[in-house]
C-alpha cells in the first residue's frame, strides 16, 4: 500500500476533472520528474503541501506505468492492480478515469516507443464498441469495448476480404 499512499490526497479533491488532470500529467511525466510548476499548481488546486503533491505524482506515475505494463484495458482489470485495503471509491474513480484514457495512452506509447524495430512495423489500433445483443427485451443491451491491434499482413487480409464482400454486394445490387 506504501506505493499508492500518495494517491490518498485525491480523497480531498472535489471534482473528477482535477483527478483527470493529475492522471494526465502523471502519464505525460511517467518517465521523468514532474516539473515544479505542475507540482505547485496541483498543490494549490488540491490544497495540499508541495511535498504531498510530489508524493501524489510519484504514486500516480507509478500507477499509470503499472497499468500500461499490465495491459489492463477495462475498469475491472485495472481495479485488480490495487491492494485489497485501498479506498474503494477512490479505486473505482481512478480505474474509471484510466479506463477512459487507456486507449489513447496506449497509442501514444506505441507512437513514442524508442524501440526502432517496433516502430518500423506499421500497425493499426482499432477500438470498437460491440453490442452484446438482447437477451431480454426489457433490458438495454450492454455494449462491450474491444481493442484490437492489427499487423500489416492481418490488415491487408481483412481489407481484401472486405473488398470481396463489397464486390459481391455490388454485383447483387446491379441485378
Amino acid at each position: 500500500m506504501a506505493q499508492w499512499s500518495g494517491l490518498s490526497c485525491l480523497l480531498r479533491v472535489s471534482s473528477k476533472e482535477a483527478v483527470q488532470n493529475v492522471l494526465r500529467e502523471a502519464f505525460s511525466h511517467r518517465n521523468e520528474s514532474v516539473p515544479d510548476v505542475i507540482l505547485a499548481s496541483a498543490a494549490k488546486n488540491i490544497q495540499i503541501e508541495p511535498l504531498e503533491a510530489k508524493e501524489l505524482f510519484s504514486s500516480a506515475c507509478l500507477l499509470v506505468s503499472s497499468v500500461l505494463q499490465s495491459g489492463a484495458l477495462d475498469k475491472e482489470s485495472i481495479e485488480t492492480l490495487f491492494p485489497d485495503d485501498f479506498h474503494n471509491d477512490l479505486k473505482g474513480l481512478l480505474s474509471e478515469i484510466i479506463a477512459e484514457s487507456i486507449f489513447d495512452w496506449r497509442v501514444d506509447v506505441k507512437i513514442s516507443s524508442t524501440a526502432a524495430a517496433r516502430m518500423a512495423v506499421p500497425t493499426c489500433l482499432l477500438q470498437m464498441k460491440v453490442d452484446g445483443g438482447r437477451e431480454d427485451r426489457r433490458r438495454v443491451p450492454v455494449a462491450q469495448t474491444v481493442s484490437v491491434e492489427f499487423s500489416p499482413e492481418t490488415l491487408h487480409t481483412m481489407l481484401d476480404g472486405l473488398g470481396k464482400i463489397r464486390d459481391q454486394l455490388a454485383s447483387v445490387a446491379t441485378k
